[in-house]
């Protein structure tokens, strides 16, 4: 194939404070076309934060002009010295300017859009997927989403950066870990796991809640929030998420208590890998409520960490989700549990099987560089009918 110019827009992490620096997506979505030798325009802009207001209509309003303006002045620049065969981008609703976009498509650059976590939390990218050319979504079954509101989608499963992600001769001084953000039933399973005696420590947001400031938590956020979830899903619903929140802060405080010997900082990208290699279980929880909401239905979807992980060559052990099967053997290249019990049983097998854990990490990392690299991804996207359609590959 051709070498490809492209305009692309990404966030650094998304998911942490500013305060720790992290280039996960960046190092997945823009370092892998810089290896397979692709002209890659990206713009220079943080905006993870956008990622953390996503709900707050006001918040997006007042700061999406300047990021409109970033964005729209970069393509137009380097449209100008070199053109554009398509635009890479990860935003949600409200993110920029429906103007940006038509400008770009104007030019005849088509627009893909990735996301994620459209599992529950499609709303965030509705609207958006409307006004792109393509929605690049990550989930299988989100695929039926796209669907309902007749958009072009192509699904892309996640994949890791093996200059990134790879095995280290580290020895492995911690046992059981988990590296990630605490939603849905994550606390509710660690502390379990500590009430039973697991070795245990967790790093990611959230974690130390009532101390780290992390997300919309000032009060003109808040309601900044509730209001925006009140006008796109009703009153009923913005009260309903209103009234689950102090029992959920009751909950944490509780869970608080029992794990705060096994709490860990949040990790910048090398300290996640070491981690990753350190440990001799890396746990993987599969939970999340819909729309993101407390308490709201239980839902499960295959993740990054699920490519992360095995990309290191470090054991992996995940919440069963039967996406998994169509890219890994389970019980060879990693393995699943299936509920709290199955949990405790196979931490404490792996514990104390080392020959186990040893065969099915190597299996897996092995596994990972020949199937799950982002190269891998990018090529079966740019071989597909709908780029071509789009874009050509001639």
């Amino acid at each position: 194939m051709k070498s490809l110019r492209v305009f692309q827009i990404l966030p650094n992490s998304a998911t942490i404070p500013s305060s720790r620096k992290s280039r996960i997506w960046k190092s997945n979505m823009y370092d892998p076309l810089i290896y397979m030798e692709h002209d890659v325009f990206l713009v220079d802009f943080e905006y993870d934060e956008f990622f953390v207001h996503a709900e707050n209509e006001s918040w997006l309003a007042k700061n999406r002009p300047f990021f409109s303006s970033i964005v729209e002045r970069a393509f137009v620049q380097q449209h100008q010295k070199k053109p554009f065969d398509f635009a890479f981008i990860y935003v949600c609703d409200g993110f920029l300017e429906r103007s940006v976009l038509d400008r770009i498509r104007s030019n005849g650059v088509p627009i893909f859009n990735f996301s994620c976590n459209n599992n529950h939390q499609f709303h965030l990218i509705r609207d958006v997927s409307k006004q792109v050319d393509c929605s690049i979504y990550t989930e299988k079954c989100a695929r039926q989403s796209f669907d309902a509101i007749g958009v072009r989608s192509f699904h892309m499963p996640m994949a890791a950066n093996p200059k990134l992600y790879k095995p280290l001769e580290l020895p492995l001084s911690l046992e059981v870990t988990f590296v990630g953000q605490r939603y849905a039933d994550r606390g509710e399973l660690v502390a379990r796991l500590v009430r039973e005696g697991i070795p245990i420590r967790i790093y990611g947001p959230k974690w130390q809640q009532m101390e780290e400031q992390i997300g919309t938590y000032r009060t003109k956020d808040r309601f900044g929030k509730l209001f925006t979830i009140a006008k796109q899903h009703g009153l009923g619903h913005a009260l309903s998420f209103l009234v689950r929140l102090p029992a959920s802060y009751l909950r944490t405080r509780r869970e608080n208590k029992i794990l705060k010997d096994h709490v860990g900082p949040i990790l910048e990208d090398e300290e996640m890998i070491r981690v990753f290699n350190q440990s001799r279980i890396n746990l993987g929880f599969g939970a999340v409520f819909d729309a993101g909401r407390e308490g709201g239905e239980k839902k499960y979807h295959v993740r990054l960490r699920d490519f992360e992980v095995p990309m290191c060559g470090a054991f992996y052990l995940p919440f069963y989700i039967e996406e998994l099967e169509e890219y890994f053997v389970i019980g060879k290249e990693l393995d699943c549990y299936r509920n709290e019990e199955d949990l405790l049983d196979k931490v404490r097998y792996y514990l104390k099987n080392d020959a186990a854990r040893e065969r099915i990490r190597w299996s897996g990392y092995h596994r990972s560089i020949q199937s799950h690299t982002w190269e891998k991804r990018f090529e079966k996207l740019f071989d597909s009918g709908v780029f071509s359609s789009l874009v050509g590959t001639n």
